[in-house]
């Protein structure tokens, strides 16, 4: 699991002073400040990661923060409703089928990570940058990946895939959100029409990722108080 060491403490304070100097400010506001001229879905992603600009900090501290930090956003809904579930990196099935379960990536990227939250609060006219907050996944909250992780992995190695769609590589059967509390399994993308992640047998689906549930994100969010 995460280790919390002084590094990992030192880390957080610098996300923290890097990014509370901007909190409260509405994000045409953020735009200005950070001469950000983009009206891209990933505004808020942007706009994070201009805020942190690690390029004042030695390079030790960005190795150590690019290792063990993941960087996301969430746009809160007017009532504090988390609308969207939040994706992660594609999977590899080649990765999946040929290790173990504390060998594969997505243990390493999900067990061994802390995930820093930009949280932004939608108003009637804008969004609202609120903070940061920092979610470390329990044992519990991994092991409920694991149950969805080695779910896929049998389907595949079982050849118990179900692929069709209109193009041909969409899977029809891998777990969705109501499967598990944590996590589901959906595309990365919205390309459907080629194959680009390649399973074991050579066949080929279009890219797949873990997406953490939008209600578990929400919960997390309110335990937190912000």
């Amino acid at each position: 699991m995460i280790k919390k060491d002084k590094r990992y403490y030192e880390a957080i304070k610098v996300i923290v002073e890097k990014t509370e100097q901007y909190y409260g400010l509405k994000r045409n506001e953020l735009k200005a400040a950070l001469r950000v001229f983009s009206n891209s879905k990933s505004i808020n992603y942007l706009l994070m990661n201009k805020m942190l600009n690690f390029s004042n900090i030695d390079f030790e501290k960005i190795d150590f923060i690019t290792n063990n930090f993941i960087f996301k956003t969430v746009a809160l809904e007017l009532k504090g409703n988390v609308r969207e579930s939040m994706s992660f990196p594609k999977i590899d099935f080649i990765d999946m089928c040929k290790n173990d379960w504390q060998s594969s990536e997505t243990y390493k990227y999900f067990a061994e990570k802390t995930i820093c939250i930009g949280v932004f609060q939608k108003t009637n006219d804008d969004q609202i940058f609120k903070k940061v907050i920092f979610l470390d996944l329990t044992t519990d909250e991994v092991n409920q990946i694991f149950l969805i992780w080695e779910r896929v992995k049998n389907l595949i190695i079982n050849n118990e895939l179900k692929i069709g769609g209109k193009y041909g590589y969409s899977v029809l059967n891998f777990p969705n959100k109501k499967s598990n509390p944590v996590t589901h399994v959906r595309p990365h993308d919205s390309n459907s029409a080629s194959g680009k992640s390649l399973l074991p047998d050579g066949k080929r689906i279009m890219n797949y990722s873990f997406w953490l549930n939008n209600e578990f994100i929400e919960s997390k969010i309110k335990e937190m108080k912000i």
